[in-house]
C-alpha cells in the first residue's frame, strides 16, 4: 500500500510538472502585467472584484452539483464528490475568511464571522481599491464576466473524466500567475511600496507565507488520489482548458477597458 501512493505521489508529481512546463509555454505572459495601468485600473479592476465577490459561491454551486451528478448516475457518493468536495469548501472557508480567523483566534474567532465587511477576501479587495484610488468602485459584471462566471461553474460541476479536478487547478493555477501579475502592475502604476497596506494583496502573494501557493498545492494533491497515469496527456489537456478559461477572461476585460476609454 505505501509503495503504491508512492507511485501514485511520483505520477502525479510528473503530471504536475509536466502541466507547467506546458503553461509557461503556452501562457508565458500574463495580460495583467503589462496591461493593467493606472488610466484602465478602474475598470479592469470593477470586473476582477464582480469575479472576486462570485468565486465563493460558485465553488459551494459546484460542490453540490458534482453530489448531485452522482446520485443521478445511481452512484453512492463517490470519491471525486468526496475529495473535491472537502477541498472546496476549504476554498470558500478561505474566500469568505474563515480559515483566517481559527488560525488567529481559534474557536472564538468563528464569532466573528458576521463581520462579514472584515472577513471576505473581496472585501480585503474592495479596502485596497480605496487604497489605491480613493473611493469605492462598485463590482461590474460585464458580458465577458458573465459568461466566464457561466463556464467556471460548468466545469467545476463536470466531474466527467475529472473535468472538475482539471479546472480547479486550472483555477488556483491561474490564480498565482493573474494575482502576482496585478501586483506587479499596481506597484508599477501607483508607485507603492511592496508593504502591508494592500490587504487583499498581501494576503495572497506577499508575506511570508502567501496563501495562493497553498492553493496550488492543495488542489495538485488531488491528482494523486482521482487521476490515474493512463489519463495523464488527457488531463493535462482539461487543465490546460481551465486554465485559458481564466487567462482569456483577464484579456477580455483589459480589451472592454480600452474601449471603454476609446
Amino acid at each position: 500500500m505505501i509503495l503504491e501512493q508512492i507511485d501514485s505521489d511520483q505520477a502525479a508529481a510528473a503530471t504536475i510538472e509536466e502541466l507547467s512546463r506546458q503553461i509557461d509555454e503556452r501562457f508565458p505572459d500574463h495580460p495583467f502585467r503589462v496591461g493593467v495601468n493606472r488610466e484602465n485600473f478602474e475598470t479592469v479592476i470593477a470586473d476582477y472584484l464582480a469575479m472576486s465577490m462570485a468565486f465563493p459561491f460558485i465553488q459551494a454551486g459546484a460542490i453540490h452539483e458534482t453530489y448531485k451528478a452522482a446520485l443521478r448516475a445511481g452512484r453512492d457518493m463517490d470519491k471525486n464528490a468526496q475529495i473535491t468536495g472537502a477541498i472546496g469548501a476549504y476554498l470558500v472557508w478561505d474566500e469568505v475568511g474563515g480559515h483566517k480567523l481559527t488560525l488567529e483566534k481559534g474557536n472564538k474567532g468563528l464569532l466573528q464571522l458576521p463581520a462579514t465587511e472584515r472577513n471576505y477576501h473581496a472585501h480585503w479587495l474592495r479596502k485596497d481599491i480605496r487604497t489605491l484610488l480613493g473611493k469605492d468602485v462598485h463590482p461590474y459584471r460585464s458580458a465577458a464576466t458573465e459568461r466566464y462566471l457561466d463556464h467556471l461553474l460548468s466545469g467545476l460541476s463536470d466531474a466527467r473524466k475529472n473535468r472538475n479536478v482539471s479546472y480547479m487547478i486550472g483555477f488556483e493555477c491561474h490564480a498565482q500567475a493573474m494575482i502576482n501579475a496585478l501586483w506587479h502592475a499596481i506597484c508599477s502604476s501607483f508607485d507603492l511600496p511592496h508593504d502591508e497596506r494592500l490587504v487583499y494583496f498581501w494576503g495572497h502573494v506577499g508575506g511570508d507565507d502567501p496563501a495562493e501557493g497553498v492553493h496550488v498545492k492543495m488542489t495538485r494533491m488531488m491528482v494523486a488520489e482521482l487521476v490515474p497515469p493512463s489519463s495523464r496527456e488527457e488531463f493535462i489537456e482539461l487543465c490546460l482548458e481551465g486554465y485559458a478559461l481564466n487567462f482569456h477572461w483577464c484579456e477580455a476585460i483589459i480589451a472592454n477597458s480600452i474601449s471603454e476609454e476609446s
